[in-house]
């Protein structure tokens, strides 16, 4: 029934796959020097401190791979809502408002009446 421009929504979705893709490769890293440290660290050729760092900087990755997960789901969504669809059929009222008019969320004007 209705669409807005998508444009801003797509390139936001696909900034957010880029900052997936980046932070994957980052916990990568971060995995192999967590297993690297790991494994020196048991004959006590890497000091304590530097075996946290590794530790704390994989869950960190982690944690930012979950982010830019839940970021693409959010801007996913976001593109879906700029199409307006009626969850019925029939006829509609004129519409109220003109193509190029500014709408946005929770306005008291309604757009068509069915």
């Amino acid at each position: 029934m209705y669409e807005i421009n998508a444009d801003t929504y797509k390139v936001s979705y696909e900034s957010s796959q880029g900052d997936l893709a980046k932070s994957q490769a980052n916990a990568k890293i971060t995995r192999i020097t967590l297993k690297r440290y790991k494994s020196l660290n048991g004959n006590h050729y890497v000091r304590q401190q530097n075996y946290d760092q590794a530790l704390l900087s994989s869950m960190h990755a982690d944690a930012e791979v979950l982010s830019a997960k839940a970021a693409i789901e959010k801007t996913a969504i976001h593109l879906l809502y700029t199409k307006i669809i009626t969850p019925m059929s029939g006829r509609s009222r004129p519409l109220s408002m003109t193509k190029g008019a500014l709408v946005t969320g929770g306005q008291i004007n309604l757009l068509t009446t069915i």
